[in-house]
């Protein structure tokens, strides 16, 4: 079994690699395209993603990524009915691209209930401020701190630490970088939000790595929650994750626009 760590790093790494890691069809680039255009895209932030997508692959994709995430978060959140147009339109446009890399076929219907529902969840995550950080987000806090240990996570490196990752060659974390006031501000959100998530043995698990007040339910007071509420989502329910690892789902949102850069 996976330790506790050695899931945080894999679940960081195989999440970074997924946004560039994948050719697309002409038609593909042309549905991506016109939603990155798109003013309903505006809540994703979509334009940032070019920048993304069109780093160096040696270069560090954290700079990219906190652009993205810091516009994202200033913007308003996605409707429920912009949430599902994009949807649409990806499963639509990029159906082969999408079963050539091994997603399968996607049932359309099914997913958009899935992506509502999770969609605030990850916002709110991402979203996360460290108000005694310079860094700011969460998110860029925490890759930062892994860089600190495995190197620079650059298209070419997280390729190869994936590679190293499916071969049972897991990285090494410390619990510096797991047990965080930033870590632990999201772990009470996935807890909030999905209760059913989080059974037993995982909170012994987190408990047992990051000691007995990671998961007490106290909310640090050095996190904040960074993004506009302008636009109201449905809450989410429980059952749609079905991750063993709860801290893990903090890493779910590096492959949240993983469909608009593609074509990298």
């Amino acid at each position: 079994m996976l330790s506790f760590k050695s899931t945080f790093a894999t679940l960081a790494v195989v999440g970074a690699v997924s946004v560039q890691a994948i050719t697309v069809s002409d038609q593909c680039q042309s549905t991506l395209t016109q939603l990155v255009l798109s003013p309903s895209s505006q809540c994703l932030n979509a334009q940032a993603l070019i920048g993304l997508a069109t780093t160096s692959a040696d270069a560090s994709l954290v700079g990219p990524i906190n652009n993205w995430l810091t516009g994202l978060c200033s913007q308003a959140a996605c409707s429920n009915d912009t949430l599902s147009a994009i949807v649409t339109n990806i499963t639509s446009g990029c159906s082969s691209d999408l079963q050539s890399a091994g997603v399968g076929t996607v049932n359309t219907q099914q997913l958009i209930p899935i992506v509502q529902q999770a969609y605030p969840t990850v916002r709110k995550i991402a979203c996360l401020t460290d108000t005694q950080n310079s860094k700011g987000l969460c998110v860029t806090e925490t890759l930062t701190s892994l860089e600190g240990q495995v190197g620079t996570l650059s298209t070419n490196a997280i390729q190869s630490l994936a590679q190293q990752i499916s071969q049972g060659n897991l990285p090494n974390v410390s619990s510096s970088t797991i047990c965080t006031d930033c870590t632990k501000a999201a772990y009470n959100i996935i807890n909030t939000d999905y209760p059913s998530l989080i059974n037993s043995n995982a909170n012994s698990s987190v408990a047992q790595t990051c000691g007995s007040s990671f998961t007490d339910g106290s909310n640090p007071s050095t996190v904040v929650q960074g993004g506009s509420n302008n636009t109201a989502n449905a809450a989410a329910s429980e059952g749609i994750l079905t991750a063993t690892n709860p801290v893990g789902f903090i890493f779910t949102l590096m492959g949240f626009g993983s469909v608009f850069v593609l074509a990298a």
